[in-house]
């Protein structure tokens, strides 16, 4: 009887762990063209000091003098060899993927977002799952929400944001390198010639070769390497901005669980039909993302960047040798532009986006959030319920 429980709880388990890997990857599939969208337009300040993609026209633009704008929208058309005006980082960023890359660019890098929701049912039953149990029954003593309800919820809260931890380590190499290919956009060299045409990474062998060099988002490793000086730690770009992931990790999940309780507190014995259900799921999660976009938005844009720590002393490298560079653009500096690539810190990021383009720029991209939203609570509401009534057939 023992041997046949056990069984039937690894049964069980194996299931689970199944269905959420399959939930996520089909989850994340369904909201691929959107999000690869959405962090096209996140990124935009980035591709621009990148020379990637150029700067939109501000409102003053448009006013003030109209032959700027039409030679922007030269600058636009040469570029990517597209014959429609620039009318809009996220119409053009969408209309460009479809005309340079076709219907399958929208899925571009979708494969490493499939393989982290499917490493996330693993990752959920055998280590975040039992983690969250040890807080609770083993930190907290098992603590009884009919006695004291301000401890059983600090216990699931403290338990949400350890395993919130564990989760992002555990998986966030997977979320820089999906980022890496999706707002890796085509273009065509401008000026002389020294931004790079097509895409900077043509296969993710070409980008996990990058990151082995150590070379990854970062001029100075590349200079370091032209130089026989040894560049970044292989590898160590894959984990670069960890900490802001974690805090939001952290922050999404206490607010998600705090809203979560509030709402079973306010709605007492009475229980929701599904529309409500799903209604209180998509603006709880829109809530807590819109809450967090503006850090969502400084740690993609730091994990994009690369770091400058080197910088000053490749700088003296090349100095001491007599080393040029012959295009004439200096370490971490954007040809195009002359602005530096490469951040010191966070904080450099955070900056620099508030004082070069505004407070509204923390939330490029945040209008598809409903949308995303959206098809995400769909995805979560009707997947599991489908495999659940196969599965139990």
């Amino acid at each position: 009887m023992t041997d046949a429980k056990e069984g039937e709880t690894a049964s069980v388990g194996v299931l689970e762990m199944a269905a959420t890997g399959v939930t996520a990857a089909l989850h994340k599939t369904a909201v691929a063209p959107i999000e690869r969208v959405r962090l096209l337009v996140q990124s935009h300040g980035e591709l621009v000091r990148h020379g990637r993609a150029l700067r939109l026209p501000r409102p003053e633009d448009l006013a003030a003098d109209e032959t700027a704008v039409g030679r922007l929208r030269s600058r636009f058309v040469a570029r990517t060899g597209l014959g429609f005006a620039f009318d809009g980082v996220t119409t053009t960023y969408a209309r460009h993927v479809m005309a340079t890359e076709g219907w399958v660019g929208l899925f571009r890098g979708n494969s490493l977002s499939v393989a982290s929701a499917l490493c996330t049912g693993p990752a959920q039953v055998l280590a975040v799952a039992p983690l969250h149990r040890w807080v609770v029954n083993w930190v907290f003593m098992r603590p009884d929400p009919t006695q004291n309800q301000f401890l059983f919820v600090v216990a699931h809260a403290a338990a949400a944001v350890v395993s919130g931890i564990v989760a992002s380590v555990l998986l966030y190499p997977l979320e820089v390198l999906r980022l890496a290919m999706a707002v890796d956009v085509k273009i065509k060299p401008i000026g002389t010639g020294a931004v790079t045409a097509g895409f900077e990474h043509t296969s993710l062998r070409a980008l996990m070769a990058d990151v082995g060099r150590g070379t990854f988002a970062n001029t100075a490793g590349a200079r370091a390497q032209d130089l026989g000086m040894m560049g970044a730690a292989p590898f160590a770009c894959l984990y670069r901005g960890l900490w802001l992931g974690i805090v939001g990790q952290v922050a999404y999940r206490s607010s998600l669980f705090g809203i979560y309780e509030l709402v079973g507190t306010l709605r007492g014995e009475k229980k929701f039909s599904p529309a409500q259900e799903f209604a209180a799921s998509y603006a709880m999660t829109g809530a807590c993302t819109l809450l967090l976009y503006p850090l969502d938005t400084v740690r993609r844009r730091y994990m994009r960047a690369g770091v400058s720590v080197r910088a000053a002393q490749i700088d003296a490298e090349m100095a001491t040798r007599g080393v040029t560079d012959a295009a004439g653009a200096a370490l971490n500096v954007n040809p195009d532009t002359g602005a530096r690539i490469a951040y010191r810190n966070w904080t450099e990021c955070a900056t620099h986006i508030y004082r070069e383009e505004g407070p509204h720029a923390f939330f490029r991209g945040a209008s598809l959030l409903p949308i995303r939203s959206l098809v995400v609570t769909a995805a979560m509401f009707t997947i599991p319920r489908f495999l659940g009534s196969h599965t139990l057939q």
